[in-house]
């Protein structure tokens, strides 16, 4: 028997020519090729990813590659954040008792026997500018430049009558941190008497000027725009607002819970929503205010020159509102004053009253000028509260009206029926 040199199989007959199995040719030198090997390219033990994991794998490379970066950048330090963000943040002048005023005084005569006097600091991209706290020594902040990343001045805790805040020019513009949250331009906590006078404030937050829990304060003579509000008063009483300009703000000035204030000679101009806006306060004086186009924005449906919101013996007198939605809006409010007023070119009602939580009543309106208020209306004035009188009896006179037609009494829209039975032929303001 032979063997098929080809498939192996065994012949029985030796003569054979061809295979019987595969049928190869027995009589010719047969050439059996053999599968060429590849040659191997990976290092033996390590298995080869199937092409569908490689994105994944570059995707994952790449996170881990940004996540040790960012990393690196923070744990290097404040060189490379002011590189890639900014300067970093200061921390301003800090001054948490008597003795840190020692460190940056600028001279004497802060007043009552000398103290201190803190001026001519520049002061770019800190995060507060000044800090005092729990001092009781006199002094004074004056001359200085703050461009402040959350608040320019912040007092807390400071004796009465010690601090005063004069000629500073405080302002948000440079800084690269824009925090969320309230920031002012100087904030006065829990510090009664402070003096804030002459100051320019602009673009610096939620409120150019913030008082919360201090009584007796001044602020008169500073200069605010853009802001939230300007000058707002919180859980504060007899606080003297006067002479101060405001633009731009959504409202001017803002009293809450902060009775015997005193608001008097202000010009509010070109505000978005309210100029002097009073609420839960009683016994406020508002006089010889300037409120001009108090309805700076496409929102100017609830605009007015003042409100008065659930407060109880005020007086508005010697005040002129022009341009606005409404001149005095008065909800809730009772036995108030309102006389010697100009309400001109207003395009609701010259004065509302209205109820809320309970009724506008026992007010007294009288020895106004409504000049063309309300323009599509029957009435320049509106009265939906009770026992509001209109003209004051004892004078027989009450009010102007440019469109009162010379004779009988001028009727008040609302639902109290309202009348000015001594409607004046001559404007008093």
């Amino acid at each position: 028997m032979i063997q098929c040199p080809h498939c192996g199989n065994e012949l029985e007959v030796e003569t054979a020519k061809f295979c019987t199995n595969c049928g190869v040719n027995l009589t010719k030198s047969v050439h059996i090729q053999t599968p060429v090997t590849q040659p191997i390219t990976q290092k033996r033990g390590v298995a080869r990813l199937s092409p569908s994991y490689r994105p994944w794998l570059i995707i994952v490379g790449s996170i881990v590659i940004i996540g040790v970066v960012f990393i690196s950048i923070i744990f290097v330090g404040s060189y490379f954040l002011s590189s890639l963000f900014g300067p970093p943040l200061g921390s301003g002048i800090e001054i948490y008792s008597d003795t840190d005023f020692l460190e940056y005084s600028s001279s004497g005569k802060g007043t009552l026997e000398d103290p201190y006097i803190l001026s001519n600091y520049y002061l770019i991209d800190e995060f507060i500018g000044f800090t005092i706290q729990n001092t009781t020594k006199h002094f004074i902040i004056t001359d200085c430049t703050i461009d402040m990343c959350y608040e320019g001045i912040h007092l807390e805790n400071v004796a009465p009558g010690t601090a005063n805040i004069w000629g500073n020019t405080i302002f948000r513009q440079n800084c690269w941190v824009w925090e969320t949250g309230p920031h002012a331009g100087i904030t006065i906590y829990s510090s009664p008497g402070v003096n804030v006078s002459n100051n320019i404030i602009f673009n610096a937050g939620s409120e150019g000027i913030l008082i919360e829990g201090s009584e007796e304060c001044f602020i008169a003579n500073n200069k605010i725009s853009k802001q939230y509000i300007g000058i707002f008063v919180e859980y504060s009483d007899s606080i003297v607002i006067h002479n101060n300009t405001l633009k731009a703000c959504d409202e001017a000035i803002s009293c809450i819970d902060s009775n015997f204030t005193n608001i008097t000679g202000n010009n509010c101009k070109n505000n978005y929503y309210t100029a002097i806006n009073i609420i839960h306060s009683d016994f406020v004086q508002i006089s010889n205010n300037y409120c001009f186009n108090t309805s700076y924005s496409w929102a100017s449906w609830f605009s007015s020159g003042i409100t008065l919101d659930v407060s109880s013996n005020c007086t508005v007198k010697n005040c002129t509102i022009i341009d606005s939605y409404q001149g005095i809006y008065a909800s809730s409010t009772s036995d108030c004053q309102i006389y010697y007023n100009r309400f001109e070119d207003n395009s609701e009602y010259g004065v509302v009253i209205t109820g809320g939580w309970i009724e506008g009543q026992s007010n007294t309106i009288f020895l106004n000028s409504f000049i063309n208020n309300n323009f599509d209306g029957t009435s320049q004035a509106s009265d939906n509260g009770t026992s509001n009188l209109w003209y004051y009896p004892d004078l027989a006179q009450g009010n102007y009206w440019s469109d009162w037609n010379g004779t009988g009494s001028y009727s008040i829209a609302g639902t109290a029926n309202a009348v000015d039975i001594y409607p004046l032929s001559e404007p008093p303001v």
